[in-house]
C-alpha cells in the first residue's frame, strides 16, 4: 500500500438486528508508518484498536492481512486484501452489551485519493 489521502468507507450489519446501519466514509491521511503498521489502522474506528485494545495475531503477507481481538466487551477476527491504491475487507465481531452478547460484520473499503494535503 502507498502512504497517502484515502477515502475509507466502513458499514457495520448486525445479524440480530433488522436496521442497517449506514455506511461510514471519511478521508484519512496515510503517512509511511501507518502504512508499516498494517490494517489494524485503515478502517475509521481503527477496527477496535484503543489503548486498551488493539489486534491481535496480526498477520501481514504479501496483498492481504488478518487478525484478532480480545478485548473487554470485545472479540472477533479480521482479513483484509490491499494492493498498491486500494483495498477491501471485513471483521466478524462479538460484543457484549448489556450482558449480551451481540453479533456484528463490518465491512471497508478504501481508495488512495493522491498526496496528503499540508
Amino acid at each position: 500500500m502507498n502512504p497517502g489521502s484515502w477515502e475509507v468507507t466502513m458499514q457495520l450489519e448486525s445479524p440480530d438486528s433488522p436496521v442497517a446501519m449506514p455506511p461510514v466514509t471519511q478521508t484519512l491521511c496515510l503517512t509511511r508508518q501507518d502504512v508499516e503498521a498494517g490494517g489494524a489502522t485503515l478502517a475509521p474506528g481503527g477496527l477496535g484498536q484503543s489503548a486498551s485494545c488493539k489486534p491481535e495475531q496480526l498477520e501481514i503477507s504479501e496483498g492481504s492481512a488478518t487478525w484478532t481481538l480480545n478485548c473487554d466487551g470485545l472479540s472477533g477476527q479480521g482479513r483484509m486484501s490491499f494492493s498498491g491504491d486500494s483495498y477491501s475487507g471485513s471483521a466478524e465481531l462479538s460484543v457484549g452489551l448489556a450482558g449480551q452478547s451481540q453479533r456484528l460484520r463490518q465491512t471497508f473499503s478504501g481508495r488512495r485519493l493522491g498526496d496528503c494535503q499540508k
